[in-house]
């Protein structure tokens, strides 16, 4: 084998390498209903008890967005908030929640920038022992 057949052979495989996982990934992850997830905007919205609002309608790619969720009767003193992405594998995103007052919780969602101009983002809010189910949409500017 020469050197060009080589090098072929390793930018193939180099390639394959990056490429298959996400192949993979969305073709075995079926597309989650989001109907049964709360959509998160400027207007409250309520899952059970919980309720959960974003400062704005959308997020926007590296720009922090306040979420503040009403948790009653709550037990712990943070929450966890897990994204990912629906049209685009971009890893998941965690962010924590910090009780402000009796029962609120404040944090800031970042997400990452992304080569589309829109997309969804969906996943959970839990305390480690309820859950509810997020979703949210992200605009570039």
């Amino acid at each position: 084998m020469n050197i060009k057949n080589i090098l072929i052979l390793l930018v193939l495989a180099t390639g394959l390498g990056f490429i298959l996982p996400t192949v993979w990934q969305s073709i075995s992850e079926p597309t989650p209903d989001l109907s049964q997830y709360c959509m998160l905007s400027d207007q409250v919205c309520q899952q059970g008890e919980v309720k959960i609002r974003l400062d704005h309608v959308y997020v926007h790619p590296l720009t922090a967005t306040p979420v503040e969720v009403f948790w009653p009767n709550a037990t712990t003193d943070e929450l966890s908030m897990s994204l990912q992405g629906v049209e685009m594998n971009m890893g998941q995103v965690q962010v924590k929640l910090t009780m402000i007052k009796p029962d609120v919780f404040q944090g800031d969602i970042l997400l990452p920038i992304c080569s589309e101009s829109q997309m969804t983002w969906y996943g959970s809010i839990t305390d480690g022992q309820k859950t509810v189910q997020t979703a949210l949409r992200m605009k570039e500017r």
